[in-house]
């Protein structure tokens, strides 16, 4: 993950005691930790990482306080939490992803098609949108197969007859007034 949430009240209320460069340079430890899964347990390292030429011992010993050692590294124990509390909600919305893409498209727990079950709980030469949704060789077939039904958006708009050009219009009034009365048209 590239990013981590910042609780301001409790970075506030952590960091009162610190200086200005001091609070800096955990803020810069902490986001190395972030990328990196620890920090060196080095002041001039660390004072790199945080874009300082040195940290003075005063300073090292106060951000450090904020770390604990894990062999020759540093680690924040609470950005740790933190970072499993965000993995695991984003696998948990990954999961729940996949759940919702898998019954868009029709799939099952167990593989089998919902469309599949749905095509064999309804008679096999329905009307209405059953019917619609039939292709030409799937209703004109006898088969024994279960039926596929497949289920697409609809139009937000009716669909409305094409509209006939000028010159069919003209020819259909003169076939009128040939055979003795005019007829309305649209």
């Amino acid at each position: 993950m590239h990013w981590f949430p910042f609780y301001t009240k409790e970075w506030t209320a952590s960091v009162a005691h610190m200086s200005a460069a001091q609070r800096g340079m955990y803020l810069s430890m902490l986001i190395y930790q972030w990328d990196n899964g620890t920090v060196p347990d080095c002041p001039d390292q660390c004072a790199r990482i945080a874009g300082a030429s040195s940290m003075g011992k005063s300073d090292w010993a106060v951000v450090r306080d904020k770390f604990h050692a894990d062999q020759d590294r540093l680690v924040n124990h609470k950005l740790e939490d933190v970072r499993r509390e965000q993995q695991d909600r984003h696998d948990n919305a990954s999961r729940r992803g996949k759940r919702g893409a898998s019954a868009l498209h029709g799939r099952s727990k167990h593989g089998s098609s919902t469309g599949q079950a749905l095509a064999q709980a309804r008679p096999k030469h329905g009307t209405g949108m059953a019917q619609a949704c039939q292709s030409d060789s799937e209703s004109e077939s006898e088969s024994e197969e279960p039926l596929a039904i497949t289920v697409r958006p609809t139009r937000k708009t009716p669909v409305e007859s094409p509209k006939s050009d000028n010159l069919t219009v003209l020819r259909s009034m003169a076939a009128a007034d040939r055979e003795g009365g005019r007829e309305e048209f649209q």
